[in-house]
C-alpha cells in the first residue's frame, strides 16, 4: 500500500471514530435529558426598578424616583401597615439593588445539583418578564436556560409565577383562579397557575408552576386554586403528557390533612409527604420556610396518580439548603428559654447581603 493510500485509510479510520464519538456523545446527551433536574424557588420579591401600570409595586423603586414622583407618595400613604409603610416609603430600590440581588439568588441556583444547576426552574414572586430575562442574561448568563417563561397576571403587586428551562418549551399557558365571593365581599384577584410543555427526547413533560393565596386569605381561596390545578392537570395527563405540579402552595400542615389536601390527594401524589414517617421529616431541613419560630413546608411537589412515564424516587426531593443561604437565629419562646437555629437568608436590601426567606426545593425525575 503506498502512502497516500495509507493516509487516506487513516482519514477514514479517524472520520469513523469521530462518527462513533459523535454518536455516543448524542446518545450521553439523550440519557441525560431523560434525568431532568428541577428546583422550586419562591425569590421573595424580584422586582425590577420602574413603576408597572395598574400595580402596586410602589415599593420598589430607586428613592430618587420616590422623591420625584408624587404618586409614591400619594400610593404609600394608603398603607396601613407601619413596616409596609416605611418601606414603601424609604426602600431604596436602585439598579445597584436590584442586580445585587440577582446575583445573590443565581449563586444559589448555579450551586445546586453539584454545580450544574437545575435543568428547569420554578420561580415565585417575579415581578414580570423584563426581570426574569435580567436574572437570564446577567445573573445566569450562558448557562442554557434559554426558555424565559412568564405570563402577566392580575395579581395587585404585580408579581408571577415564571420558569427558566433548558429543556426546549412547546406550549405555554396561564389558567385564572376562580376566587369565591365569601360574606358578598369579592375576593382579590390572586396569582394565575403557569402551565408550560416541553420535550424531552420523544416524550413531553407538563410543569404546573403555583403560587396559591396566602394565609391571609380564607381557606376556601386555596381550595379554588386546588380544583383549578387539578382540572388543567388531568387535561394534561389525558393528552398522554408527564405532568409536575411544583410551588409555593401557602398551605399549613393541617389544611394539607384538610380539605386543600382532600382535593389534590384524589389525583396528586404529594411528595412531601411522601418524605414524612410518623410526623418526622426527613430532609436536609425541618421545611422550606420559617415564621415566627416555626417551620413549614409551603413549598411542595406533587406528579399525577395516574402517571406511568415519570420515575422519581421522593427521597431524592429534599430542601436546597447550602450553608451560605442560612443565618443563625434566636428566637425567644414564651417560656422565656432561647432557641437558636439556622433559618433563610432573607434578601437585605440595605446591605445587599441574604437572598430569600425561602429555601428551594430540588428534585430529579426520570421519562
Amino acid at each position: 500500500m503506498n502512502q497516500r493510500s495509507n493516509n487516506v485509510l487513516k482519514s477514514i479510520t479517524l472520520l469513523g471514530l469521530s462518527v462513533m464519538a459523535f454518536a455516543a456523545r448524542a446518545n450521553d446527551i439523550e440519557t441525560a435529558r431523560s434525568t431532568i433536574k428541577v428546583m422550586e424557588y419562591n425569590v421573595e420579591n424580584l422586582f425590577d426598578t420602574v413603576h408597572d401600570d395598574g400595580k402596586e409595586d410602589w415599593a420598589y423603586l430607586p428613592l430618587s424616583t420616590k422623591k420625584s414622583d408624587p404618586r409614591v407618595k400619594a400610593a404609600c400613604a394608603k398603607e396601613t401597615n407601619p413596616t409596609f409603610k416605611r418601606e414603601c416609603l424609604e426602600l431604596d430600590w436602585s439598579p445597584k439593588t436590584l442586580q445585587s440581588k440577582i446575583t445573590n439568588i443565581a449563586s444559589v441556583i448555579t450551586s445546586s445539583f453539584g454545580g450544574t444547576g437545575p435543568d428547569v426552574i420554578i420561580f415565585e414572586e417575579v415581578e414580570n418578564f423584563a426581570v426574569l430575562q435580567d436574572l437570564q442574561r446577567n445573573g445566569l448568563r450562558n448557562k442554557g436556560y434559554n426558555e424565559i417563561i412568564l405570563i402577566e397576571g392580575p395579581d395587585s403587586r404585580g408579581i408571577d409565577t415564571a420558569i427558566l428551562s433548558k429543556l426546549p418549551l412547546e406550549a405555554t399557558t396561564s389558567h385564572r383562579i376562580a376566587l369565591p365571593d365569601l360574606n358578598g365581599k369579592e375576593a382579590h384577584a390572586t396569582r394565575d397557575i403557569l402551565e408550560a410543555t416541553f420535550k424531552v427526547g420523544s416524550k413531553k413533560l407538563t410543569v404546573f408552576a403555583n403560587h396559591w393565596p396566602s394565609q391571609g386569605n380564607p381557606g376556601a381561596n386555596r381550595i379554588a386554586a386546588a380544583e383549578t390545578l387539578v382540572k388543567y392537570a388531568r387535561a394534561a395527563g389525558a393528552r398522554g403528557e408527564s405532568v409536575l405540579a411544583m410551588g409555593d402552595f401557602n398551605s399549613l400542615l393541617e389544611e394539607i390533612k384538610g380539605p386543600i389536601g382532600e382535593v389534590l390527594n384524589k389525583d396528586f401524589v404529594d411528595g412531601v409527604e411522601e418524605r414524612v414517617t410518623n410526623g418526622t421529616v426527613k430532609t436536609t431541613m425541618p421545611g422550606s420556610h420559617w415564621f415566627r419560630g416555626g417551620w413549614s413546608f409551603l413549598d411542595r411537589a406533587y406528579i399525577l396518580k395516574t402517571e406511568t412515564q415519570m420515575k422519581i424516587d421522593w427521597n431524592d426531593l429534599d430542601v436546597y439548603a447550602p450553608e451560605f443561604a442560612l443565618r443563625v437565629n434566636e428566637y425567644r419562646r414564651r417560656d422565656g428559654s432561647i432557641e437558636k437555629t439556622f433559618i433563610p437568608f432573607r434578601y437585605n436590601a440595605e446591605q445587599g447581603t441574604g437572598y430569600s426567606d425561602h429555601l428551594p426545593l430540588t428534585l430529579t425525575l426520570s421519562l
